[in-house]
């Protein structure tokens, strides 16, 4: 989903663990996320059923988010973890 030009210019950003991947959903996605514990992320823990993440079959319950649109989320308020773009 970023330009080639954006991960060449950003490399930090973009290269990721090898337990971490990229995904792109469109809205709505499906997931039902609840919080680790406070600044601590959020999780996975349903998937709507024949939603657009299940559908899409590479996010798993359990799977933590630890960012949205190249913007990290760990130590957020969780009220700022979860704005519409």
């Amino acid at each position: 989903p970023f330009l080639d030009e954006d991960r060449e210019a950003f490399p930090e950003l973009f290269n990721l663990p090898s337990n971490v991947y990229e995904v792109s959903l469109p809205k709505p996605l499906g997931i039902v996320f609840e919080e680790i514990e406070a600044g601590k992320g959020v999780y996975v823990a349903d998937l709507v059923e024949g939603g657009n993440a299940e559908r899409k079959g590479i996010i798993q319950k359990g799977d933590v988010l630890i960012g949205v649109t190249a913007i990290k989320v760990i130590g957020a308020k969780w009220e700022r973890r979860l704005l519409p773009a």
